[in-house]
């Protein structure tokens, strides 16, 4: 007897930004996918740090976003007055 493990995990995260106070312009973003098919049972973890940046003009609004089957984490923000 032989277990298949087949499958596949994708996340997008974006950073949006723009004069309305709920953004839908895309300034930065990070895609990540991972498909895996297997013949035995393995756990696989894959981890990535992405840094998203951009210069927002006053007024603007900035919203980060995630979406997929995968799980994403906001580790830091930083925000530098020009």
């Amino acid at each position: 007897m032989t277990a298949t493990l087949v499958g596949s995990q994708s996340i997008t995260a974006q950073l949006l930004s723009d004069a309305s106070a709920t953004p839908s312009t895309v300034r930065a973003q990070a895609v990540e996918s991972l498909g895996v098919a297997l013949a035995i049972a393995i756990v696989l973890t894959a981890t990535r740090t992405v840094v998203l940046s951009y210069l927002v003009p006053p007024g603007h609004y900035v919203e980060l976003t995630a979406t997929g089957n995968g799980a994403a984490s906001l580790i830091s923000q930083t925000e530098v007055v020009l």
